[in-house]
């Protein structure tokens, strides 16, 4: 067993707007391997739950947020590209506050990850945090979601 050792990291954190090909755009994981950087969306405000029809029965879920927060992790030395490939991807990261990666959670599973040289996309979903590696099947996904609660006639159920 390699015990990896973490490296310290440096993250900026911006504001978007969901879209319908959000995390396909976001989920350039060869970019991300090759410059070295590790993505992290949030939505930005506690997600509402829903019943959403699941076959025959209701399930608890989440709606899909209208916008999200990104943390983009990175290392000191790669911060020039990292900010390029942002920009590519359409969003610019260079009036974010640049903070060092803490105690998190989060921080501390990509600072270990990063010291392996894995770099990824990772979703929070209700109260998880998923790695998303196909951001068109998770953006589809999330349209069939979306669409399975606005179409659910919930009036009709219940007294």
């Amino acid at each position: 067993l390699v015990d990896f050792q973490t490296v310290p990291l440096l993250k900026r954190t911006l504001t978007l707007k969901h879209s319908p090909e959000l995390f396909q755009r976001l989920a350039d994981i060869d970019a991300m391997k090759r410059l070295g950087f590790s993505l992290h969306c949030v939505p930005s405000k506690t997600q509402e739950q829903v019943l959403v029809p699941q076959g025959n029965t209701l399930t608890l879920g989440h709606v899909v947020p209208k916008r999200w927060l990104l943390t983009v992790y990175y290392q000191v030395h790669r911060r020039a590209d990292v900010e390029s490939a942002l920009m590519q991807m359409g969003h610019s990261i260079s009036s974010c506050p640049e903070v060092e990666a803490d105690a998190s959670p989060m921080d501390q599973l990509l600072m270990h990850r990063h010291g392996c040289q894995r770099y990824g996309l990772w979703v929070r979903q209700g109260v998880e945090d998923i790695e998303v590696r196909n951001g068109k099947a998770f953006d589809s996904e999330m349209r069939r979601w979306q669409a399975s609660y606005e179409g659910a006639n919930l009036r009709a159920i219940g007294p």
